[in-house]
């Protein structure tokens, strides 16, 4: 892979790719904005954060099984 950022955005992999993140992320602010709710980033950092830190939890809680092909 190229080292750089940019030249990453170069590939139409990686740019569909951050599109699609993109309009997910539109898509949420105006659902919020419908529901008169405004998001900060400060607010959407709080919640992946605490996401993260579930989702560790669950690892730890839920053994990986691995697959009968090994």
């Amino acid at each position: 892979m190229k080292n750089k950022l940019t030249d990453r955005m170069k590939d139409p992999f990686y740019a569909s790719l951050l599109f699609q993140i993109e309009q997910m992320i539109c898509q949420a602010d105006d659902e919020a904005k419908s529901k008169g709710q405004i998001l900060t980033d400060s607010q959407i950092s709080r919640r992946l954060s605490k996401r993260e830190r579930e989702s560790e939890a669950e690892d730890r809680t839920f053994p990986r099984q691995m697959s009968a092909r090994g």
